[in-house]
């Protein structure tokens, strides 16, 4: 038998929900600053300022400022918005374009039009060279850097194999800190979750290390045994762990509690060697297929791209790979020493770089992130370095 609580349920009847409060906000007198434009790929900022009928800036709580983005021909793309409440009337809205071309942007106060852009043009990126990692690391250099991965706060954290240790640099690529010494063994793959816990691959004992985000080492999620040399790692929307298990030719999926529940790509993988996941969908370079492979989050085989060759378009033994925030997937190649840049089906865009050692060539690209301005973060393991691009 249920007895309610007489308590609760006085209170319940007696006390309001709660009350409506006009906002002192009026649309016509707030004003939107500082958008000049955007590249395709990279964070373009606009400042909201919201007044009161006196033109003063004011905060109200419950204020609700939508921002639509579309081609001029109508199609929406405003998938990619964040608004960021500052709590004093001034709010900034981070969009990233995700075409080249021409687009209509409409800033909108509880549902009145504050400001509409004439049409405004989203540059064609260039990929120009805003940081690189050069000389000593906390008394060593970088030596066969591996994998790379950034959070939320714009820090790129990178595997150095020989040093045995993660180094984390900032988006200039100067040092920041190094930890994991006397804990990781050859490390491989890395990532970071939405709270800030650092997974790492270790080829040298089979084992992915997680580390909290202050640093601290917090266990082995999976000790071994089923993996042998684990390289790739990503996680997906559930927060399960996906492992390019290269010395079994498959990739398997680790649950938060270490449990490998699913393994894909057996018999259709030569050498998994990197992964990501995204919009449900896994993204695996197949090195010594030279091919891309893409499965469903249920682990089912949807389509493959990319041939073997030195041309635009072609392989030759890819390697790291990452989808950017125009929703491109870039793809580093160990022999074709440069990062090429497809579409989500397969199709060929564009590239960054050749081979050599100067800023913007590259020697054996392993690894490649992107942090939250959009810029693209690359680690050489033949050149022992990172650069980052705009």
């Amino acid at each position: 038998m249920f007895l309610k609580n007489e308590v609760l349920s006085q209170i319940v009847q007696e006390s309001r929900i709660g009350n409506l409060k006009e906002s002192e906000t009026v649309a016509n007198h707030c004003s939107v600053e500082g958008f000049q434009g955007g590249t395709e790929g990279l964070v373009s900022e606009i400042q909201v300022i919201t007044r009161n009928s006196q033109g003063e800036q004011d905060y109200c709580p419950g204020d609700c400022i939508a921002v639509d983005v579309t081609s001029t021909e109508g199609e929406q793309l405003g998938d990619n918005i964040e608004i960021v409440d500052r709590n004093n009337g001034s709010d900034t809205i981070l969009f990233t374009p995700r075409k080249v071309g021409q687009h209509i942007l409409t800033v909108r106060l509880n549902g009145e039009i504050i400001k509409e852009f004439p049409p405004v043009d989203i540059k064609e990126r260039s990929f120009t060279i805003v940081g690189f990692t050069t000389g000593l690391i906390d008394n060593k250099n970088l030596l066969s850097p591996w994998g790379v991965a950034t959070n939320d706060s714009n820090e790129i954290f990178v595997t150095d194999l020989d040093n045995n240790r993660i180094v984390v640099v900032n988006e200039k690529g100067h040092l920041i800190r190094c930890f994991g010494h006397k804990l990781v063994n050859e490390p491989t793959g890395i990532c970071i979750d939405k709270e800030g816990r650092i997974f790492v691959a270790n080829r040298g004992n089979n084992k992915i290390l997680v580390f909290n985000p202050t640093e601290e080492f917090v266990r082995a999620v999976h000790k071994g045994a089923s993996l042998t040399g684990p390289w790739g790692i990503t996680l997906d929307a559930q927060g399960n762990l996906i492992v390019c298990d290269t010395g079994n030719k498959c990739v398997k999926f680790i649950s938060p509690e270490g449990n490998i529940f699913k393994t894909v790509g057996n018999g259709r993988l030569c050498k998994p060697f990197s992964c990501v996941c995204f919009e449900d969908k896994v993204f695996v370079s197949d090195h010594d297929a030279h091919l891309i492979k893409v499965y469903n989050n249920n682990g089912r085989f949807l389509y493959e791209f990319g041939k073997y060759g030195t041309d635009d378009g072609e392989l030759d033994h890819p390697t790291g790979l990452t989808v950017d925030k125009a929703g491109h997937v870039l793809i580093c190649c160990e022999n074709n020493h440069g990062v090429q840049i497809f579409s989500l089906d397969g199709k060929f865009i564009t590239k960054i770089g050749d081979c050599g050692k100067e800023l913007g060539q590259f020697g054996r690209p392993t690894s490649v992130s992107v942090l939250r301005s959009g810029h693209i973060v690359t680690c050489e393991f033949g050149n022992d370095r990172l650069q980052i691009f705009a």
